[in-house]
């Protein structure tokens, strides 16, 4: 009998041994030392900064871009071979009194954060954002930072998308500075109803430091033509070293609505006051419009089916050649992107914003060359053993992508088995997600949103050249319809008249007209002063204040500066 237990305790010691000395990299811990996954949050030092959101010009962003790159083998981890990046980076005056966050956008691999030659943490969800806190690891005057970047990982599992294993950083790498009390994260989420937008925000506060604190948490929303159409403020008691949301909820009438028709956007300013004192400006640009899906599986904007014709685009790193193939894949009659491979960059969904082009936003997740099987040492997609990676895919992906209108699904894989992690993943997703769908290709399953994509991409086209037409069956009274043609848009403008007699002005004035998509209203001018048999004119254009987007091919500028939407001479006898 002592002799089955010795052997028993040396074959679990053997065992502990083994998973000690197995490299972190080929196990199931997913990161060490990351921070919750977020959007991308920049500080500012003033309002003005951050409605400018001149991203790489706040004062407390440092981008690294100059690396010396090595190949480096660690004996920790058997003499495996890792691309080492190093740099350095000074602490300015500034900044010593606030947190220090190092933000990496994207490598090919699994790597680890080291700074001063101490270990910050490591990352296998490789391709999406991620952040680390590196405040304790810093000193006053020069530090030394690493990042190696490993070839072979357990994560590599289900990147079968990969055609070869690099070992590259991909994407935007900085330091970060805010204050001991910052703002972590923003959520926002918009519907419309009618003319009238409805704004739901939470702002999730964070406390680094030893005592309580009372702070307010202000917000500000400008509109594209740069009034400010909503503000407010919460009091909030932050304690020691944890972190609270402060949420807000407003009504906003005659909201410009975001569409590929018109993609309007408005500047979101968050800031915190401590005694007075402003200590935190962040901004974000924010869209207003209601993703839905209807009872026969057809996503809807604003209520109206959406025309979603798709093609699958692997962005590029030169973002002027992308802005270039969006521009080209609109006028090819395209309306949503399926992301290839990993997420993007921030610069990639801003640029969809701005042009009105939907996205489908896909987890990193493809286990095509390991089958379909779900028995054991099948797909992953049915292990448990790779739960966590699947669920923190899928999480930096979502709040990496959260706040961004252009982002209208989301894709929890590519080509997958399905499976309990597929599961557990869209369930977790369908918490914090109300309304835009989740998909799974290739599934007919509880955790794929189906959607009939025959019916959306055969929905007829929006006439983006036209949108405004002005009708009158009775000009003799003064009635003039004005009919919006657009499908998800509300129309919010004036309508302007002239009433003249030969060369003689009767009459001026403008008229609000507030008219929803594909309806119609009449307004009715008055014509008074107009001698009896007297032929006249009515001249009427209908147009809004807020700037041309240089991607709305229908605008032009009226006399005043203002965008003419439409124009047109009617005459009559009275």
């Amino acid at each position: 009998m002592r002799k089955k237990l010795y052997i028993l305790s040396l074959a679990l010691l053997c065992a502990f041994v083994a998973v000690a000395q197995t490299p972190w990299y080929k196990t199931d811990s997913v990161s060490l030392g990351k921070e919750l996954p977020r959007g991308d949050v920049v500080s500012y030092a003033s309002a003005d900064d951050a409605v400018r959101k001149t991203f790489h010009k706040s004062q407390y962003l440092v981008p690294l871009t100059e690396f010396t790159k090595e190949s480096y083998r660690a004996d920790y981890n058997h003499g495996e071979e890792a691309i080492k990046y190093t740099t350095s980076y000074k602490l300015p005056f500034a900044w010593l009194d606030r947190e220090l966050l190092l933000h990496v956008g994207k490598a090919d691999s699994a790597y680890e954060i080291w700074v001063n030659g101490k270990r910050v943490g490591f990352n296998q969800t490789a391709s999406t954002p991620a952040e680390w806190d590196l405040t304790r690891y810093s000193v006053e005057g020069n530090n030394s930072l690493e990042i190696r970047v490993w070839k072979e990982c357990m994560g590599a599992r289900l990147e079968d998308n990969r055609t070869e294993r690099g070992q590259n950083l991909d994407g935007e790498v900085y330091l970060l500075a805010q204050p001991k009390v910052r703002v972590r994260d923003v959520a926002v989420a918009t519907e419309m109803s009618g003319t009238n937008g409805l704004l739901s925000l939470g702002v999730i506060v964070k406390s680094h430091l030893l005592n309580t604190k009372e702070y307010k948490v202000y917000y500000e929303l400008i509109s594209p033509k740069g009034d400010v159409v909503a503000a407010d403020y919460r009091d909030i008691t932050i304690g020691l070293r944890s972190e609270d949301t402060v949420t807000f909820f407003r009504r906003i009438p005659d909201v410009m609505s975001w569409s590929h028709e018109q993609p309007c956007l408005y500047t979101l300013v968050v800031k915190t006051q401590h005694e007075g004192r402003f200590k935190e400006y962040v901004s974000f640009n924010i869209g207003f419009r209601t993703i839905a899906v209807d009872t026969e599986h057809t996503i809807t904007l604003n209520g109206v089916p959406l025309r979603v014709v798709a093609t699958d685009y692997a962005p590029k790193s030169d973002i002027k050649q992308v802005e270039k193939d969006i521009a080209s894949l609109r006028d090819e009659g395209y309306t949503m992107l399926n992301v290839v491979g990993a997420p993007q960059s921030r610069s990639f969904y801003e640029l969809c914003d701005s042009m009105g082009m939907y996205v489908c936003a896909r987890a990193d997740i493809d286990t095509h060359k390991s089958g379909d099987s779900r028995k054991v040492g099948g797909n992953p997609s049915n292990n448990p053993q790779f739960l966590p990676f699947y669920m923190d895919r899928m999480e930096s992906l979502y709040h990496s992508t959260k706040n961004y209108p252009c982002v209208i699904m989301y894709a929890l894989a590519a080509n997958p088995a399905n499976g309990y992690n597929l599961y557990e993943s869209y369930i977790a997703l369908k918490r914090i997600e109300k309304s835009r769908p989740i998909v799974l290709t290739g599934s007919d399953e509880w955790n794929n949103d189906s959607l009939n994509t025959k019916r959306m991409s055969n929905l007829r086209r929006t006439n983006l050249k036209y949108w405004v037409a002005l009708l009158s069956d009775d000009v003799n009274s003064g009635r003039i319809t004005i009919a919006n043609t657009r499908h998800y848009t509300p129309l919010i403008g004036d309508l302007r008249y002239t009433v003249k007699v030969g060369r003689k002005t009767i009459s001026q004035g403008t008229i609000p007209v507030r008219v929803l998509p594909k309806r119609e209203s009449t307004v009715e001018i008055p014509l008074k002063n107009i001698p009896q048999g007297r032929l006249f004119e009515i001249s009427v254009e209908v147009v809004r204040d807020i700037p041309i987007d240089k991607y709305e091919v229908n605008a032009e500028r009226s006399t005043d500066g203002q965008v003419r939407l439409a124009y047109k001479v009617f005459k009559g006898v009275l």
